[in-house]
């Protein structure tokens, strides 16, 4: 029985940093319909907010890794424990 495969767009969230530190670390459900991944960043874990509705999901999710230096998505999150930038991808 071959091992059950992971979607591309958690490869692609997972696998940057490798196994001893990975690029995805949790996410969070907000909501109807909004997910709040964490991802660590060099200097500090970044939230990354998208809306589940959107379509397709498979590619912006896959996007992330490159949307993270889009500064034209930072938002501060004062009220998330943890993580004071957020990446909102909501649209």
């Amino acid at each position: 029985m071959r091992p059950a495969r992971r979607p591309v767009a958690w490869r692609a969230l997972s696998d940057p940093g490798g196994d001893e530190d990975p690029f995805l670390i949790g996410f969070l459900m907000h909501g109807e319909g909004l997910l709040r991944l964490y991802v660590r960043r060099p200097d500090r874990p970044v939230g990354v907010g998208l809306r589940l509705a959107e379509t397709p999901r498979t590619a912006l999710i896959a996007s992330v890794p490159s949307l993270l230096g889009e500064e034209q998505y930072h938002r501060s999150a004062p009220d998330d424990p943890h993580c004071d930038l957020l990446v909102d991808l909501m649209g």
